[in-house]
């Protein structure tokens, strides 16, 4: 999502009624621009928040997490690989 800078000018109070209103306009749509981003923001959460469990996704196309991977691999063993001595065939 790119950053979006609204433009709000602080220059001085306004001195008329249309002025207020013109003021008051550019705050609405300034309150409509976050409320959208919001929701945008929202809809992203869920999204990477889904799994198996809560959406039509399988399992298998999960993301691991650190320790599931990590849980995932077999520890290395002290024994060579192949026969070991001493083991009758």
């Amino acid at each position: 999502m790119a950053k979006k800078r609204l433009q709000i000018d602080h220059q001085k109070d306004p001195d008329t009624v249309a002025e207020c209103h013109q003021l008051l306009g550019r705050f609405r749509a300034i309150v409509e621009t976050l409320e959208r981003t919001i929701e945008d923001l929202r809809e992203t959460i869920e999204r990477l928040q889904a799994n198996s469990s809560n959406s039509s996704k399988p399992p298998s196309q999960e993301r691991l997490s650190g320790t599931a991977e990590k849980e995932r691999h077999r520890k290395p063993s002290s024994k060579k690989r192949g026969a070991q001595p001493g083991h009758v065939r």
